[in-house]
């Protein structure tokens, strides 16, 4: 896998939209409705699906990272023609599960910071500066906020448009789901996918070892691997270790026969 290799950008039309598939430089990113009743994971399966013909990618290995793991996994379970393989990387299965695991690492927060998270969810202030602050310790145990400097790529999603639909469709943290993927769970169909599958994330991820385990053990014939020194961005962390499992793993697909 050569990462030095370049690559066009440009936008794919969708519901009278322009969808982003590569940003180089400082150009936009992908249109955001206003409309919050669009935001369902079909409009996203469907998305996909547009991007592969309008780019002709007839025979594909799919990445997904967090939220674009559940979606791979939901797309794979579409048994879509040319899927080659998944990698999915700091990803759940299971909303529920996902949530579980959040409030246990909340619990090793200093006691003040719990309070304040607790405080405000429950009478529905999570939008005030106080949450938001109170916040900030989880990420930098668990999140973006370990790595310092910031880089330019985490700064480029700062504050985008897009934060609305992560509101409707997660809620107003990672820890706290009010929205409409809150019930969302597949573990009980990973059995159904049936390509080479990785798992990976990072030994102090917000989607913890348990639930990367979850996957792995869910999908038949999967692997998996923790990177020991990385949170939920461990291909910003321990990017040339990442990339090197990633190449292992296409290398190994890739030797195999096509079916």
């Amino acid at each position: 896998m050569n990462t030095d290799t370049l690559a066009e950008e440009g936008f794919v039309s969708f519901h009278g939209y322009n969808v982003w598939y590569r940003t180089v430089g400082d150009f936009e990113k992908s249109a955001v409705p206003t409309d919050p009743s669009i935001y369902t994971m079909a409009l996203y399966l469907e998305e996909v699906d547009v991007v592969r013909r309008a780019l002709g990618l007839e025979h594909v290995p799919i990445l997904g990272h967090s939220w674009g793991g559940m979606l791979a996994m939901e797309y794979a379970l579409t048994k879509p023609a040319g899927l080659v393989s998944l990698i999915l990387a700091d990803t759940a299965a299971s909303a529920p599960e996902w949530v579980a695991e959040m409030r246990r690492l909340i619990v090793e927060l200093p006691s003040e910071v719990q309070q304040a998270i607790l405080k405000h969810e429950a009478v529905g202030t999570t939008d005030s500066p106080e949450y938001q602050e109170a916040t900030r310790p989880f990420f930098r145990r668990h999140g973006g906020g370990r790595i310092d400097p910031r880089p330019e790529c985490l700064n480029r999603m700062a504050n985008k448009p897009g934060d609305e639909v992560y509101r409707i469709m997660w809620g107003p943290s990672e820890f706290y789901m009010t929205g409409t993927l809150k019930d969302w769970d597949i573990t009980g169909r990973l059995g159904e996918i049936r390509v080479p599958t990785l798992v990976i994330g990072g030994r102090f991820d917000y989607a913890t070892p348990t639930i990367i385990e979850t996957v792995h053990r869910g999908i038949p014939g999967s692997e998996w691997f923790i990177l020991e020194n990385s949170g939920h961005l461990a291909h910003i962390e321990e990017t040339e270790r990442y990339l090197k499992v990633l190449d292992q793993f296409l290398n190994r697909v890739e030797a195999q026969p096509v079916r």
